[in-house]
């Protein structure tokens, strides 16, 4: 298997940032469902689907929550364990109410995207109040 080896020599800190610099950019575009849309030159026709916005926040926001997971030990009161968890629950129940057909799709992203909303708030707080964004030593990837 072949090792990964970094592009650039960047620190972890660096990749949170550009992760959250990029979510920013998602979040700043306005969140549409999913939609294909046909663009006709002369004689030819294109098809073109532009991905839905609200999942690409949504999933943008859970990857950089795994990022900081392994972090979350240095908030010493413990509340950003416990507030995950309770978004953790309250993301199965939307998704076991869409299952159990009470919330059609859309509502189920719109409810999904909401608590998404309040989770990426709450990571922004963490990551003020833990110092990570200070740290200066971060190794180097690659």
């Amino acid at each position: 298997m072949p090792e990964y080896v970094a592009k650039e020599n960047k620190t972890f800190l660096d990749r949170i940032l550009e992760h959250l610099e990029r979510i920013l950019e998602i979040s700043t575009k306005e969140f549409v469902a999913g939609y294909w849309e046909k663009k006709i030159q002369g004689n030819y026709t294109e098809e073109v689907y532009h991905p839905d916005q609200r999942k690409c926040f949504i999933q943008s926001v859970e990857s950089f929550a795994d990022i900081l997971s392994p972090f979350f030990d240095l908030d010493k009161t413990g509340e950003i364990e416990k507030d995950f968890e309770e978004i953790e629950k309250q993301k199965s129940k939307i998704l076991e109410d869409f299952e159990n057909k009470k919330l059609n799709k859309d509502r189920y992203i719109i409810l999904k995207l909401r608590l998404i909303q309040k989770l990426f708030r709450r990571l922004n707080l963490f990551l003020r109040q833990s110092g990570i964004t200070k740290i200066k030593t971060a190794k180097k990837f690659g």
